[in-house]
């Protein structure tokens, strides 16, 4: 098993240049991350740190790599932690992050460990630049049964500039119509799946999406059903939210849930 995280002295330009290791990690964060506080992991690559529980208190974190604040990390086999059950009647939630430490310029795969309660907190991450940058990749719930629960809470890098090259409307705002032709800065695209349930006897039924990143502007947003009979509209939009109502196109009917799929694409 190997972990390795590029030295962050003597790196890039092999020869001295315009730019420090320092310079180079900071254009690869901005390069790659649209928010360091919660993307590092690289997508699509090996087993993208995958994290799961194969028995009793054993995490395991898959192969894979990703970037902590501009600083790079992979490694190419499984690593095992054991942790610890809480005493009896408590619970705790953990945390396995990707640690980079400036002491030991060095990106590990860690476990922070929370404080264990009856109705315990998850614990907080240390995001200082200059010191020690934490990002979580997975939440942990263990029981004193123990019983383990597990959280997915990877974020994947990219590029800073989602691909659009040209944006036509009226204005700034993504919602102003308009034949200008604009070059868009950084863009986000978010997409989901929910339902509308309807009663009987009614032919008109709302759900109110909350976004899981809220837009940096009213952003326009698609949406479609799964069922031909019902008219699906985005009636209420905001940078944060949207509702979407389904009406049928002909009269009232009998109870029925509708499955609504959105698209948003907007401004960062």
């Amino acid at each position: 098993m190997t972990e390795r995280s590029i030295p962050w002295s003597g790196i890039s330009t092999g020869h001295a240049g315009p730019y420090t290791d320092n310079d180079w990690s900071d254009i690869w964060r901005k390069m790659f991350t649209a928010d360091r506080t919660v993307e590092g992991v690289l997508g699509g690559y090996v087993n993208c740190l995958n994290v799961t529980n194969p028995a009793g208190v054993t995490i395991r974190v898959a192969s894979g790599a990703g970037m902590v604040d501009g600083k790079f990390y992979e490694n190419d086999a499984n690593i095992d932690f054991t942790i610890a059950a809480p005493g009896v009647g408590k619970n705790r939630y953990d945390l396995v992050v990707l640690r980079k430490t400036m002491a030991e310029q060095i990106v590990k795969v860690a476990i922070l460990t929370g404080v264990e309660a009856v109705s315990p907190t998850v614990p907080a991450l240390t995001q200082n630049p200059a010191t020690v940058y934490e990002v979580a990749i997975a939440k942990i719930y263990i029981t004193d049964v123990p019983v383990i629960t597990l959280t997915d809470m990877r974020n994947y890098l990219k590029f800073a500039l989602a691909k659009v090259d040209n944006r036509q409307g009226g204005g700034l705002g993504w919602t102003t119509s308009g034949t200008v032709n604009y070059m868009p800065g950084a863009v986000q695209f978010e997409a989901g799946c929910n339902t509308i349930s309807i009663g009987g006897g009614a032919y008109v039924g709302t759900i109110t999406v909350t976004f899981p990143k809220a837009f940096g502007q009213v952003p326009l947003v698609f949406v479609s059903g799964n069922n031909q009979d019902y008219i699906i509209t985005p009636t209420i939009i905001s940078a944060i939210q949207v509702t979407i109502t389904a009406t049928h196109r002909l009269s009232t009917v009998g109870a029925v849930t509708i499955v609504v799929y959105w698209f948003g694409i907007g401004p960062r």
